[in-house]
């Protein structure tokens, strides 16, 4: 769907964005052997990634604003090697300046991988 640009990593690491029937946004991934760390299940980096992006969108779609990273947090729950991951998330603060969410990654069967929260700073657009 495209909720929000896409950069070129975004696009690499096969990313697909939308909204469901409530206007949340969602990002998918589906499992591919690159994704895969030596022990055969995804890497960590991918689901601090996916985080990080369905965070981003999230307060980009909300907003308009761009944003920044400021701190990531991820608790890696079971381990995941194929199929199709789901990450959705929440805000838990929204102000002018910063944002703080909660995120989630599901499988295909609904078992959550993953949970964390991020911190991030708005780049509201200088008023001339």
């Amino acid at each position: 769907m495209g909720v929000a640009k896409q950069s070129p990593f975004y696009q690499l690491l096969g990313f697909q964005d939308g909204l469901d029937g409530d206007e949340n946004v969602y990002l998918q991934l589906e499992i591919r052997e690159d994704h895969l760390n030596n022990n055969g299940s995804l890497h960590g980096g991918v689901h601090a990634t996916m985080l990080d992006n369905v965070f981003g969108a999230m307060i980009y779609y909300k907003t308009g604003c761009r944003n920044l990273t400021i701190s990531l947090h991820v608790h890696y729950l079971a381990p995941a090697r194929e199929g199709v991951l789901t990450a959705k998330g929440s805000f838990m603060q929204l102000g002018y300046k910063s944002a703080q969410l909660d995120g989630y990654i599901y499988d295909e069967d609904d078992q959550l991988i993953a949970k964390g929260s991020g911190t991030f700073k708005l780049l509201r657009e200088a008023k001339s």
